[in-house]
């Protein structure tokens, strides 16, 4: 989480308490994280208000320049070189074809892990470092917490 991000919120948050007049700063401070992963969560489902009605591509990146070229102000982009038949004929949402249904991006030129930032969306083949260690619950798994800190 971008901490300097939240920070900004929370001071324009007790800004806004203080111009008012009235108030709490409790459910800023305390909230701030909150409002900052909704928010950046949201904006990738901006992708299902433009519309896709046709298309084609023979590659993966040619699958994404057809779809960044109906999103505007959203930018494509993957590692992945895999080459097939991606066709669009039933119109449908730019959102929609990045996965979920027969046809998809995904479904097409095979798995991998979308990650979003702001507008732009990455498609990578591996996310992360597989390390080899499998966690099952039950099997070394035996209670899972979880701790927030907003303390700064």
């Amino acid at each position: 989480m971008d901490n300097k991000t939240i920070s900004n919120i929370k001071s324009l948050g007790i800004d806004m308490i203080d111009q008012a007049g009235s108030g709490h700063p409790g459910i800023v401070l305390g909230a701030a994280p909150l409002i900052y992963t909704v928010y950046a969560r949201h904006i990738s489902y901006d992708l299902s208000g433009f519309p896709i009605t046709s298309g084609t591509a023979n590659n993966i990146g040619d699958a994404f320049e057809l779809l960044q070229a109906n999103s505007t102000g959203f930018k494509f982009s993957t590692d992945k070189t895999t080459h097939a038949n991606f066709k669009i004929t039933n119109p449908s949402s730019v959102r929609s074809w990045l996965g979920g249904k027969t046809g998809s991006i995904l479904d097409v030129f095979g798995t991998g892990d979308y990650k979003y930032d702001n507008f732009e969306v990455k498609l990578l083949q591996n996310r992360g470092v597989d390390r080899g260690v499998t966690i099952r619950y039950g099997k070394n798994l035996t209670k899972l917490e979880n701790t927030d800190d907003s303390s700064n």
